[in-house]
């Protein structure tokens, strides 16, 4: 597992329309020393929030009302917005063809089936990584 202190910079958004799902989420990264952690509920508060800030990652669930997973990363792709901000998504959906989708766009690293946990952080975190160090040289 990752060491605690070394997340402490990293600001995530929660995409998710489910509290409980959030909570989890919240407590999860807190355990991994990640505190600066926003949640919204649907896809339009995020873009509307990435207007604001862009985070270092998004967890982001596909099955949500008003915007759905995939409508945001339409959104993100026209509008390009928050660019370098790597893209998780954590959700219920094991369909295979979701997960094709979702993995098409640029900027999504992960595909993850809820609940987050440690195990899926680090995975997330390594991939993060990987992305910076592709994106310096």
């Amino acid at each position: 597992m990752s060491n605690l202190n070394l997340h402490s910079d990293l600001h995530v958004l929660l995409i998710e329309d489910d509290p409980v799902s959030n909570f989890i989420a919240f407590s999860k990264l807190k355990k991994f020393g990640i505190d600066d952690v926003k949640a919204v509920e649907n896809g339009l508060e995020a873009i509307n929030y990435l207007k604001t800030r862009c985070p270092d990652i998004i967890f982001l669930d596909i099955n949500m009302p008003i915007m759905d997973g995939f409508e945001f990363l339409e959104r993100v792709k026209e509008n390009g917005i928050c660019n370098n901000t790597s893209i998780a998504i954590l959700t219920s959906s094991i369909r295979p063809c979701d997960k094709e989708r979702a993995t098409a766009f640029i900027g999504v690293v992960d595909f993850l089936e809820k609940p987050l946990d440690p195990t899926k952080i680090d995975q997330v975190l390594v991939n993060l990584k990987k992305k910076k160090k592709l994106n310096l040289h």
